[in-house]
């Protein structure tokens, strides 16, 4: 395969590509930044962004992103010059509130990726950077806010990355655990990032199309800084919580019968979600006791611990990730036309295609490539670099379910009630088998702590 974006791309916009690739993900207002700077820094005629240019019709631009081996050939492909020359515009929208301004909110929200990464630094760290890197770390939350010069820190091991968040006076930092296990040398959890304290607007509008009677009234919450894991606990992670520990999950699984349209207990097989996964899936049919004792577990092996589940308020305010429509990418599922399907793995057209008995589901018009779950961290992350708020599997958090937020707390912590070990919990953000208005960021559901569905699992949070 050539290392060229498209043989019949002009000099320029071959270029142009190749800045794009630097990013993981292909956002329009970026690219048309990119394709602006380049063009003033070349002197050439400024690309016609109105019209529909070479580069917008190119197929990755409908998929949202490029294939990561292709990406690494088209950086790779870069001369010195253009290296630099690129290199200086990202490092320019990352210092300064204009350009920030200019791509917007969405627009440019870097996240834990090598590629970036290693473009970013143009060398790997040293000691004393790692150094200075962990000591930003200790003191994270600690009024760590304003106009900061900030780099992507690529650093070897259970490492620190940290990204300029566009649009906010703030940061977020990533880290990823690896702890000692019995018999793999190295248990890894999951990957964490640190979000900014922050205040929003909890629940939705009243005339949210799709809203619940349960997600209002809407009120204003303060959120301290925390961390949350990038992604769901996959399958191969609760399996080296199991392993290490003996746990077992016992009784049945609530699956989910296309075919009959409704739900069916799955008692000989309590593992089984009702399809095929691999290790990079996310875990289902978990309960919420399973997920609390994944919990205790977690803060055995990597102390100081501080591991839990997220509350209600930290959920939505990671999954909306400073946006406050109905979905983090826009008020409807149409708002990204075909891209609606690289943010969520919902019920689609793809599904309706695979499955005999699905053409009855209420789906998006587009096509996420899964029927069931998928790998975790397939679909485009929402702008703190989390991924699948929005779909794969429902979510368990700390909370009781209240049927509606009259009286809920304002500062964060999780809504309890007297009935606390008995109470229906809080699960967010829908699932692989549900229609759009199921995939929004205001959406609740509940069930049993002890209940188990194939449509439902978890991540973790962590008090810093």
């Amino acid at each position: 395969m050539s290392d060229s974006a498209d043989p019949e791309l002009t000099d320029f916009e071959e270029l142009w590509i190749r800045a794009c690739a630097v990013y993981p993900v292909l956002r329009w207002p970026l690219t048309c930044h990119l394709g602006r700077q380049l063009a003033l820094r070349l002197q050439v005629p400024e690309p016609d962004l109105d019209g529909h240019v070479p580069v917008a019709r190119h197929p990755w631009f409908r998929q949202g992103y490029i294939p990561e081996d292709r990406r690494q050939r088209l950086v790779e492909g870069l001369t010195r010059i253009q290296r630099e020359m690129i290199l200086d515009i990202y490092r320019a929208l990352l210092d300064t509130d204009a350009a920030r301004q200019e791509v917007g909110r969405q627009g440019f929200v870097p996240v834990d990726d090598p590629i970036f990464a290693q473009f970013m630094m143009a060398e790997r760290p040293g000691k004393k950077e790692r150094w200075a890197n962990a000591r930003i770390a200790r003191r994270f939350g600690h009024d760590f806010v304003g106009a900061l010069d900030v780099r992507m820190l690529a650093v070897a091991g259970g490492a620190l990355a940290l990204a300029a968040i566009s649009g906010t006076a703030a940061a977020v930092l990533v880290w990823d655990s690896r702890v000692p296990g019995p018999e793999t040398g190295l248990i890894s959890l999951p990957v964490m990032v640190m979000l900014p304290a922050g205040t929003f607007m909890m629940g939705s509008p009243e005339r949210e199309p799709g809203r619940d009677p349960d997600e209002g009234p809407q009120r204003e919450v303060s959120i301290e800084a925390f961390a949350i894991s990038r992604t769901e606990v996959t399958v191969a992670q609760f399996r080296d919580f199991e392993t290490a520990t003996g746990y077992r999950r016992t009784g049945s699984c609530v699956l989910w019968d296309p075919v009959a349209n409704e739900t069916q207990v799955e008692a000989d097989r309590s593992l089984w979600p009702g399809f095929q996964q691999t290790d990079a899936h996310p875990v289902a049919c978990v309960s919420w006791e399973d997920a609390q004792a994944y919990v205790a577990w977690a803060n055995e092996v990597d102390p100081p611990g501080g591991y839990r589940l997220p509350s209600e308020a930290e959920w939505e305010y990671a999954a909306r990730a400073t946006s406050r429509s109905a979905y983090f990418w826009g008020e409807t599922v149409e708002d990204s036309g075909d891209l609606s399907c690289g943010y969520a793995n919902g019920a689609d057209l793809f599904a309706q295609d695979a499955e005999v008995g699905a053409d009855f589901w209420i789906h998006a018009d587009c096509n996420d490539g899964g029927v069931y779950t998928v790998a975790v961290g397939s679909y485009i992350p929402n702008g703190f670099g989390l991924h699948d708020m929005s779909g794969n599997l429902w979510e368990w958090v700390e909370d009781c379910y209240v049927d509606t937020y009259e009286g809920a707390p304002t500062d964060g912590s999780p809504r309890r009630s007297q009935q606390y070990d008995t109470c229906l919990r809080v699960l967010r953000g829908g699932s692989w088998l549900n229609s759009p208005r199921n995939l929004r960021s205001a959406r609740r559901g509940r069930d049993e702590p002890g209940g188990r569905i194939g449509g439902v699992g978890f991540r973790l949070a962590r008090t810093r």
